[in-house]
């Protein structure tokens, strides 16, 4: 298998739209264990206190077995509420905002069933918006990949990006 691989992310960062952009075919892992601490179920985004983080709260049905395709989101607690809120605090007065404000908010208060539901959902909205084109697919099975057209763990919180 030699095209890009990504792990599934929550409203990713630009470097994650950048390698979208650049490779114009990706896919995105769909079968690996679940790793914690992950953008996975988690983003960040520059409010004016500076970084916030924005985590989903999941449900790993078989523990630390768990497939990413089969993490559940956990609606016991309103995490939808704060996330809109934070982003909306963040960036209601950036330029066009508005113009994708409505679409967002909606995908965000929808109950999605898996991780994999919502990130999807999110981020063909996304590069609907930000007009690039490519082709997103998944993984049929896992495929321990190596070599530098293996991004799933590019991107992490634990990389210092500036690099």
């Amino acid at each position: 298998m030699t095209e890009t691989v990504l792990a599934t992310a929550y409203l990713p960062n630009i470097l994650y739209f950048a390698i979208i952009a650049q490779k114009k075919k990706i896919r995105i892992e769909h079968h690996e264990t679940y790793l914690k601490q992950t953008f996975r179920n988690r983003t960040t985004i520059l409010s004016a206190n500076g970084p916030l983080d924005l985590t989903i709260p999941i449900v790993r049905t078989n523990g630390n077995h768990t497939q990413t395709s089969e993490i559940q989101i956990a609606y016991s607690e309103k995490w939808q509420i704060r996330h809109w809120r934070a982003i909306m605090s963040a960036y209601n007065a950036s330029p066009f905002f508005l113009y994708y404000q409505d679409e967002l908010e909606e995908m965000l208060m929808d109950k999605h069933e898996t991780l994999m539901d919502l990130n999807g959902k999110l981020l063909s909205l996304l590069i609907k918006k930000l007009k690039i084109e490519c082709e997103i697919s998944f993984t049929e099975d896992y495929y321990p990949i190596l070599g530098k057209q293996d991004l799933r763990i590019a991107i992490s919180p634990k990389k210092d990006m500036k690099k």
